[in-house]
């Protein structure tokens, strides 16, 4: 089913354009992407998570419309905190404390679809 959604047109007052997808994916329905923003620099996409079920886990983080090479995670000035708990091809899982964030820089990033 292709959602559509409104949008201000150029003379026409209002026109249609179609929903091409999520930017990115969450496996875990109490984790949210809470923001996204490139990075310092210009070398990759800083994506921010958080926990907000209270529970802890990990979460996997994958591609929609943006894909990616290799992931890292980075704190909140973008200083290299190591490799995610596991990573996937556009995927990479990330472990988080309850009610906990986490942010994420993706590199190598790319639209995998239209």
């Amino acid at each position: 089913m292709q959602r559509l959604c409104a949008a201000p047109g150029r003379g026409a007052g209002e026109g249609r354009l179609p929903s091409v997808g999520r930017l990115l994916l969450v496996d875990q329905p109490g984790v949210a992407i809470v923001g996204a923003q490139g990075a310092r620099g210009g070398d990759g996409v800083i994506v921010y998570l958080q926990e907000l079920a209270g529970v802890p886990r990990v979460a996997t983080l994958g591609a929609g419309v943006l894909g990616w090479r290799s992931a890292r995670l980075v704190d909140l000035i973008e200083r290299d905190l190591g490799a995610p708990a596991m990573t996937i091809a556009n995927g990479a899982g990330v472990t988080l404390q309850p009610h906990g964030g986490a942010a994420v820089k993706l590199l190598g990033v790319r639209l995998t679809q239209g």
